[in-house]
């Protein structure tokens, strides 16, 4: 009753002060304060606190195939990983401007370049 017509939030986080409606909410939201999260989907490295979420996750994550050998970023398009590891670790530009001959690593930028 005093939730749902008075608006008050009896249960008050302990860290940041923030109020909640109910006990398993607080509960939930303890957890954003813990740091510990030593469950990782295999294929994307997202961390997670529970083995059931780091699970519930990894069902419907297929679609983050190409991981960086570097730095173990994971991204959905074997493009998008060739453009990482120019950007980031390789320094690569192989895409040239037709009219003045500077070099970019993304297509984007050299079409960005071409339209100013």
């Amino acid at each position: 009753m005093q939730v749902h017509h008075t608006g008050e939030k009896p249960f008050k986080c302990g860290i940041c002060e923030k109020k909640l409606f109910r006990k398993f909410d607080l509960r939930t939201h303890l957890a954003t304060h813990a740091k510990q999260r030593p469950f990782r989907c295999a294929k994307c490295q997202r961390p997670f606190k529970e083995e059931v979420d780091k699970k519930a996750h990894e069902i419907g994550c297929n679609y983050r195939r190409y991981q960086c050998y570097v730095c173990n970023v994971s991204v959905r398009f074997v493009t998008q990983l060739e453009g990482h590891m120019r950007t980031h670790h390789t320094g690569e530009k192989p895409i040239s401007c037709e009219l003045c001959g500077a070099r970019f690593t993304l297509e984007c930028n050299a079409n960005l370049h071409m339209k100013n």
